[in-house]
């Protein structure tokens, strides 16, 4: 995403001072620790709903917002377009797939102990327990709202989750996954 901004910055001639906050955990971090069986979902939590917002969505409102400063002045977008449970999001997995998905809840301190065994930064992996207890307890508020700004704002529909379990179906494989 952040490569995507600057690509188009200095295609368009932009100059300017961007501040960064790093929100997501590496990607193969994750990977390793989905393929070696570390993460599971926390024990005790009702069926929650998660709404996905693809990167490249982020990135194309975000680039949509630099290239039309006029037309997106002052506009504060939220972006969340598809909430599904998680048992919801592992029948889709098993759809596509054609494998069992299933949705088994951990406790989270179970998650926390995986994340220090896998070498992930702590502090990080603290902020997300946090937030996943927040987000169990319902004390976020409107963090399962969907929205329909997409196409007003980039011009197309977001990726929804079955597109987004597609388009990564290679890394939701578990099975070609323990062949590399």
């Amino acid at each position: 995403t952040l490569a995507m901004l600057r690509d188009i910055a200095r295609e368009e001639g932009l100059s300017f001072r961007m501040g960064v906050l790093e929100a997501d955990i590496p990607r193969d971090l994750l990977n390793r620790a989905v393929q070696a069986g570390e993460v599971s979902p926390i024990h005790g939590m009702p069926d929650l709903t998660t709404e996905e917002v693809d990167a490249e969505d982020v990135a194309l409102a975000a680039a949509e917002a630099l290239l039309h400063p006029a037309r997106h002045a002052g506009q504060t977008y939220r972006l969340g377009y598809d909430a599904k449970s998680y048992g919801e999001i592992a029948a889709l997995m098993a759809q596509a797939l054609a494998k069992p998905f299933r949705y088994e809840p951990q406790p989270p301190e179970i998650f926390l102990e995986n994340m220090r065994a896998a070498g992930a930064e702590m502090a990080y992996m603290h902020c997300v327990y946090d937030h996943y207890k927040r987000y169990a307890a319902r004390t976020i508020p409107g963090a399962d709202d969907v929205f329909d700004n997409f196409p007003a704002i980039a011009g197309q529909e977001p990726v929804r989750w079955a597109q987004f379990i597609e388009k990564h179906r290679a890394a939701f494989d578990y099975e070609a996954a323990g062949s590399r």
